[in-house]
């Protein structure tokens, strides 16, 4: 996106005979604009040309990049920023405060003082953001901010924006989590609502799910309809199916959620004369990572929460399975199949780089069309011996930047020569996101003649290799680091890929 003009953009306006001429003349800065979007920002404009450099150096409808995050106009300088809001009419002052204030926590990030209003053309009047009120002011207050800007040249604005900032998690995040410093992106907002208010919700024991691949907020929307359910008086149980880890156990030492193990959940054994856990005194109960509940605990839940009338979320992610059984059990198909469920898709990743989602999609099929960018953020290491690749793996550790992820192995005998003691294996980071990931691509896998990434010998592994390869390379948020071990054939398709520079 480049900068405008604001007077060449509105003598364009003004005096351009065909339509599709100006809208070129857009194009060519990078923006679009709807008939009455134009008309007010002409209206916005009658008002501040006090002189030709108050009208120079905006972006209009700028959109953060992964997050769809859009601003009406955006005027940054090395030490403010100013946005303004162009409205057609008054809403109410609810709504706009709110979205100047999530304004404000986007461009917060920037590291400059904010400044943020809202024009609204059928009154005339401009209204600001004054600390968590919403005030009428002046255009003459507006101008003289623009007026004493010093505008900042800007090669590339979209990098400005880092979008896993914007994501906060419940557990790697926790602190910022639990003082609600995050916004929901308006398509988790809109399942969020569709959630806690259905419009159809005849019957009292309605069922939801929420799918998503990796990196599409999946556990921050999951967690945040947990809290503001509570908040409301709801008795909710948030069932994490895995280990529980750090972020979760403070959630629960400081009361904002009430979550428990999968391994919690017991199941009915009429031998014993055991019942199962009692779900009688919850009114919701929401799974996560729900993809991994076995087949006995999932057909307890669902036959009891049904029976009681209950509301019941399932968040998942059917390729994040990491044991073979998880595959075949196809939990996805199994609620489908039991219960009557409205099913929510997140489809917008948000914390996983645009960069990392493309290798990593890139590189798990050998195929001759793939998209070609410039990488920055990646790394990539080969070694033929195990030594070699255990030491610059220590190397990695005790530098403290980056996340080792090691394969899970048996509980019987150790599979992987690689493994690095005290770091995280792929069952214990269930969920969780990282800024620097290591992984590690050995000689088991291969390109089948599907040009698929797969496993040789799979059988012989105690959990899914590939799956777990998949979540752990796809927890990194902003750099990754591939070690290859003694695979030409992967480092061949890594090299095809990270050299292709788009």
């Amino acid at each position: 996106m480049k900068e405008v003009n604001l007077a060449s953009i509105i003598s364009a306006y003004d005096t351009f005979d065909k339509e599709e001429l100006f809208n070129n003349y857009l194009s060519f800065f990078g923006v679009s604009l709807k008939e009455q979007e134009k008309k007010d920002l002409k209206s916005f404009f009658d008002r501040i040309r006090t002189s030709l450099k108050v009208l120079e150096g905006y972006y209009l409808g700028f959109t953060i990049p992964q997050i769809s995050k859009e601003f009406d106009i955006l005027r940054i300088g090395k030490e403010s920023v100013i946005n303004v809001e162009l409205k057609n009419e008054f809403t109410t002052e609810e709504k706009i405060k709110k979205q100047l204030k999530q304004n404000k926590y986007y461009l917060s990030f920037l590291g400059k003082d904010t400044f943020h209003f809202t024009y609204v053309a059928k009154e005339n009047k401009l209204y600001k953001l004054e600390k968590e009120d919403l005030v009428l002011t002046s255009f003459q207050e507006l101008s003289k901010l623009l007026s004493v800007q010093e505008v900042e040249e800007i090669e590339n604005l979209e990098r400005l924006f880092d979008p896993s900032n914007y994501l906060v998690s419940p557990f790697n995040s926790t602190d910022r989590f639990v003082k609600k410093e995050y916004f929901l992106t308006k398509q988790q907002e809109d399942i969020k609502n569709k959630i806690i208010n259905p419009e159809d919700s005849k019957d009292e024991q309605l069922f939801f799910t929420i799918k998503g691949g990796a990196g599409t907020g999946k556990t921050l929307l999951v967690y945040d309809i947990a809290r503001e359910l509570t908040e409301k008086g709801e008795k909710v149980l948030v069932i994490h199916c895995g280990n529980l880890n750090k972020g979760q156990q403070e959630l629960n030492e400081k009361k904002i959620l009430n979550i428990v193990s999968i391994r919690d959940i017991d199941v009915p054994n009429e031998a014993l004369d055991e019942k199962g856990f009692n779900f009688d005194e919850y009114s919701i109960v929401m799974l996560d990572e729900a993809q991994r509940v076995k087949l006995k605990q999932i057909e307890h839940i669902t036959k009891s929460i049904f029976e009681a009338k209950k509301k019941c979320i399932f968040s998942l992610d059917p390729k994040q399975c990491l044991e073979k059984s998880e595959v075949s059990n196809n939990i996805e198909k199994y609620i489908k199949n039991r219960v009557s469920v409205i099913e929510n898709q997140l489809t917008d990743t948000i914390r996983t780089s645009e960069e990392i989602l493309t290798f990593v999609k890139s590189i798990l099929h050998n195929k001759k069309d793939f998209k070609k960018i410039l990488y920055r953020n990646i790394s990539l290491k080969y070694f033929t011996s195990l030594n070699l690749v255990t030491s610059y793996l220590e190397i990695l550790r005790d530098k403290k930047v980056w996340k080792i992820i090691n394969y899970t192995s048996s509980r019987y005998e150790k599979e992987f020569e690689y493994d690095i003691p005290e770091e995280s294996t792929s069952h214990k980071i269930i969920g969780q996101e990282f800024d620097n990931v290591v992984v590690v691509i050995d000689d088991s896998f291969y390109y089948d003649d599907k040009n698929k990434l797969s496993v040789k010998k799979e059988k012989e592994s105690y959990y899914d290799k590939f799956g777990m390869l998949y979540q752990n390379i796809t927890r990194a948020r902003k750099k990754l680091n591939v070690v290859i071990v003694n695979n030409q054939e992967v480092l061949s398709r890594c090299l095809e890929v990270l050299n292709s520079k788009g």
